[in-house]
C-alpha cells in the first residue's frame, strides 16, 4: 500500500506532532523528518471492542522524506499548544506543485527536479493544529518525496481524550 493511501486512511484528530526535522546533507538535497505521537483511533475502537475497559494507546509514526521540497508552519496563537493535531490533509495544494513541475520541464526539457522525476510517490500533508486566533489556524504543511511511513516501537502513551457520554 502506498504512503499516501496509508494516510488517508487515518483519523490524525487528537494526534500530537512531537518533533519536526529539516537536514541539508549536501548539495541541493534537503531532507525531512517528521514524528507523530498517533491517537490510535482505530487501533483503540477494536481493543474496546474486544474489551470494553481496555486502555487507550497512541503509537509513534515517523515520516522519513528523502527530499523536502517544502515546509510551512504557522502557529498565530502564541499562548495555547501548537503541537495538538486537528485534522490531517493529504495532497494538499499538490496541484500547485505539479503546475509548478510542468512550467519548469516546458523550459528546461533535460532540467532536473527532484520532486516528480524519480517515479517516487509525492506526498502533500498539512496538519491543521488546534492553536489558532480569531482569523487565522495553525497548521504544519509538508511536500516531498521519497516519503517512508514507519511506526515505530516506542513506549506508548496511555490515556483516552475523549469520553464517550453514556446514559444520556
Amino acid at each position: 500500500m502506498s504512503v499516501v493511501s496509508s494516510l488517508k486512511d487515518l483519523n490524525f484528530h487528537d494526534s500530537r506532532l512531537v518533533s519536526v526535522g529539516l537536514s541539508f546533507p549536501g548539495g541541493n538535497d534537503r531532507t525531512g523528518l517528521l514524528d507523530i505521537d498517533y491517537y490510535d483511533w482505530e487501533g483503540n475502537a477494536q481493543r474496546r471492542a474486544d474489551d470494553a475497559n481496555a486502555t487507550w494507546l497512541t503509537k509513534r509514526l515517523r515520516l522519513s522524506f528523502g527530499f523536502l521540497a517544502h515546509i510551512e508552519l504557522s502557529a498565530p496563537d502564541l499562548v495555547n499548544r501548537a503541537q495538538d493535531i486537528d485534522e490531517a490533509e493529504v495532497d494538499y495544494r499538490l496541484s500547485s506543485f505539479q503546475a509548478r513541475y510542468a512550467a519548469f520541464k516546458r523550459e528546461f526539457t533535460h532540467g532536473s527536479y527532484p520532486l516528480f522525476e524519480d517515479g517516487c510517490e509525492v506526498l502533500s500533508i498539512r496538519f491543521t493544529t488546534q492553536n489558532y486566533d480569531a482569523s487565522t489556524a495553525g497548521f504544519l504543511w509538508l511536500v516531498g518525496g521519497k516519503v517512508e511511513l514507519e511506526w515505530l516501537t516506542t513506549p506508548r502513551h496511555a490515556g483516552q481524550i475523549h469520553f464517550p457520554i453514556s446514559g444520556v
